[in-house]
């Protein structure tokens, strides 16, 4: 029975031919996956600093319409704002540095 007709192994090389073409194009396809999941995130990452920068464009059109002196109480205010956000997150990095 080990015997197999020249119809039955032209089938089985089809289907191993065929078997292994599907491999490659599921690889494929987990490489593109992988490949615009990336891009995704690299997106993400763009669109948040889009809005950071709108951010930026609003405070400064604000500024546009302040007094002089308003402009630099506002000016203050961010910097020490900034400031401590700067000191909240060395405070974090210690904190991670004990967990």
């Amino acid at each position: 029975m080990n015997n197999k007709s020249a119809k039955d192994i032209a089938f089985e090389r089809e289907k191993t031919k065929l078997q292994r073409q599907k491999r490659d194009l599921e690889e494929r396809l987990k490489d593109k996956d992988k490949t615009i999941q990336s891009l995704m995130d690299r997106v993400s990452e763009l669109e948040n600093v889009i809005a950071q920068k709108d951010e930026w464009i609003e405070r400064l059109l604000e500024y546009t319409e302040l007094s002089k002196e308003d402009l630099k109480v506002a000016v203050e205010k961010d910097k020490s704002v900034t400031e401590a956000a700067k000191s909240l997150k060395g405070l974090m990095g210690l904190c991670r540095g004990f967990y």
